[in-house]
């Protein structure tokens, strides 16, 4: 690449990095009077998406691929593509046909595995993942893993693998249970012992969970419960668990309400 074609290549990425996608397309063009580069074209076909052009943005992502299928730069471009759509059967169609270019790419085996999961293949999707950690460990790929797992109902080996969620999506850990002053259950005896149990995702989450508190209290626990904010209209509900002590309600880890049965 030429001295000028490299500093445009530069700019297109800060194009890009700016969100200024208009612009960019007009430097894919320039680029590609020049030289007819499959990743220039999956990046024209990406910034047309993102333009709003999604009718213009298909030729060129689906002709850079049929072009450049063993060019990983490429092939991202174009899983970014259909996953931002939901077209999960062509991500698989666009892995399975790629695969054996990019074998040792954990990426590629993950999306190949999100994929199937999404689309209820969950065998498949354990495959593609398990081949992903055998290539390098990933935290997203092990709680990837643990979806399929969970649907299958193999509970075990699934929960175990569901801890990675918080180091992928953070905001889950609101309360930041690990910094609290007291020790995470690992599962020993519960008798004489005060459980605090904290919501964690939705509505439906909390409510089905919620069924386990008298498990816990007939092991002898003394179980009190924390609520985020948003879950505040589940607080009358889940007063009247048996066995139930306080029930709070915390905003930014500060208590501005406390429900007592």
């Amino acid at each position: 690449m030429s001295n000028q074609g490299q500093k445009v290549s530069e700019i297109l990425e800060q194009y890009i990095a700016e969100k200024r996608f208009a612009d960019a397309v007009v430097l894919c063009d320039q680029l590609l009077s020049v030289s007819n580069h499959a990743h220039t074209k999956a990046l024209k076909g990406w910034c047309l998406y993102q333009n709003g052009e999604s009718d213009k943005a298909e030729p060129f992502i689906f002709e850079a691929f049929a072009q450049a299928p063993s060019e990983n730069k490429v092939v991202t471009l174009v899983l970014s593509y259909l996953m931002a759509l939901c077209r999960y059967k062509d991500v698989i169609r666009v892995c399975q046909q790629s695969i054996a270019f990019h074998a040792s790419d954990r990426l590629m085996w993950h999306r190949l595995g999100t994929a199937h999961y999404l689309t209820g293949e969950f065998n498949s999707s354990i495959t593609a993942f398990k081949q992903g950690l055998s290539v390098v460990f990933s935290e997203s790929s092990s709680f990837g893993m643990s979806l399929p797992l969970l649907s299958q109902g193999k509970y075990q080996e699934a929960f175990a693998l569901y801890e990675y969620r918080f180091a992928c999506h953070p905001k889950l850990n609101w309360l930041q249970c690990e910094k609290l002053p007291m020790p995470k259950w690992q599962g020993e005896s519960l008798k004489g012992k005060a459980l605090l149990i904290w919501s964690e995702q939705g509505l439906g989450d909390s409510i089905q969970f919620s069924r386990f508190v008298n498990v816990l209290v007939a092991q002898g626990a003394e179980v009190d419960l924390i609520l985020q904010a948003s879950h505040a209209g589940l607080a009358e509900l889940l007063r009247s668990l048996k066995g139930v002590g306080k029930v709070m309600v915390v905003s930014n880890l500060s208590l501005i309400h406390i429900s007592e049965p």
